[in-house]
């Protein structure tokens, strides 16, 4: 931990010891004991309420932290294919030989090389992404690296007119756009397709950005598919991400019966205190959210079960997965997805899996 952000924790520790009404040092040994044998963050910890004298030890033994999920999560998936899902560029490009619906990446933009993944078009300059500005038919798009995360540096871009805005209404340059995809971090980045919200989902939540599903799906050691879980990231009030980044958004995680499609719980974090909170009806629209059904659930499923066969050696995968009008399309692969830290079950089953697979 770093010196500057002690008193910070001692702080966040003493507020949830007062508002849980937990004795300090029977809540700190809970937390040593959380930390250095369960290996949870202190942000989970607080997230989870896991200080909260009610929560008992019984419970606490069914969840399972982040970071020992990451051990059958990275064993059950080669180092020397992980880019398949990692570069969305690649990714794309099996989804298309797979047949799997997904995306079109319209232009690459490479500062280092003049290759052109798939046929699709590659800029390296400024004069590159002036013509392609001014020529495509394309609107709006998404620019976003090929190699980022959760929602870091994603725009939406809309032509109107001549000009094109930002996802924030600004107006967008072609100067601006390649300064932007200058940055040290990633040499490469996508103008992709803009995929849209089926209307239920759209009327559901409100919001114009994409909110899609996370399937988590693992090849067991017979070589077969299978679900393990699912859940429905919805925006909450002006985002226009789905990402959840353990409850930072205010987004919310709609927990799904994988049987049938229908949301049974819903999560977000509460207003004041970066912890969990359970709802039942959207902030925003104020519509029920328990027993909504997803549209097209079996294609959702069929997708999912496709998918995690196409993508083998790699064997344990979250799917994000968005639903149009027409149809579930696939939009990346996560090897390390998030998870609720109620999920014992599910690592002990991927704990008892072969890597001979």
């Amino acid at each position: 931990m770093h010196v500057t952000s002690i008193p910070i924790a001692g702080i966040k520790f003493l507020s949830a010891c007062v508002r849980f009404r937990a004795n300090p040092i029977t809540a700190l040994k809970r937390f040593i004991k959380l930390c250095r044998d369960d290996l949870f963050s202190p942000d989970e910890i607080y997230f989870h309420r896991l200080l909260d004298p009610r929560i008992d030890n019984a419970v606490i033994r069914r969840m399972i932290s982040k970071e020992k999920m990451l051990e059958p999560q990275l064993r059950l998936n080669p180092a020397g294919f992980r880019h398949h899902v990692d570069d969305k560029i690649t990714f794309n490009g099996l989804c298309v030989r797979h047949g799997l619906p997904t995306p079109d990446i319209h232009a690459i933009f490479n500062r280092n090389s003049a290759s052109k993944p798939n046929g699709t078009p590659s800029l390296r300059n400024l004069e590159d992404i002036e013509r392609y500005l001014r020529d495509t038919s394309n609107t709006p798009i998404i620019l976003k690296p090929a190699d980022g995360h959760d929602g870091v540096g994603v725009d939406r871009l809309e032509k109107r007119g001549e000009t094109w805005f930002d996802m924030h209404g600004g107006r967008v340059t072609p100067s601006l756009i390649f300064s932007r995809v200058q940055s040290p971090d990633t040499s490469r980045w996508i103008f992709q397709q803009v995929v849209d919200n089926h209307p239920e989902i759209a009327e559901l939540s409100g919001a114009l950005g994409l909110q899609t599903m996370r399937i988590r799906t693992v090849v067991n050691d017979n070589g077969q598919p299978e679900l393990l879980g699912a859940l429905l990231r919805l925006i909450s009030g002006d985002n226009v991400y789905d990402n959840f980044r353990g409850g930072a958004t205010g987004n919310m995680l709609a927990v799904l019966d994988v049987s049938d499609g229908r949301i049974v719980e819903v999560i977000t974090s509460s207003k004041h205190h970066r912890e969990i909170n359970s709802i039942t009806h959207h902030p925003g629209t104020k519509k029920q959210l328990i027993g909504f059904k997803i549209p097209h659930w079996e294609d959702v499923r069929t997708l999912a079960l496709k998918a995690s066969l196409s993508f083998r050696p790699l064997r344990c995968i979250g799917w994000d997965i968005a639903i149009t009008a027409a149809g579930p399309m696939l939009i990346e692969g996560n090897l390390t997805w998030g998870i609720l830290n109620r999920e014992r079950d599910i690592y002990e089953y991927l704990q008892s899996m072969s890597t001979d697979t």
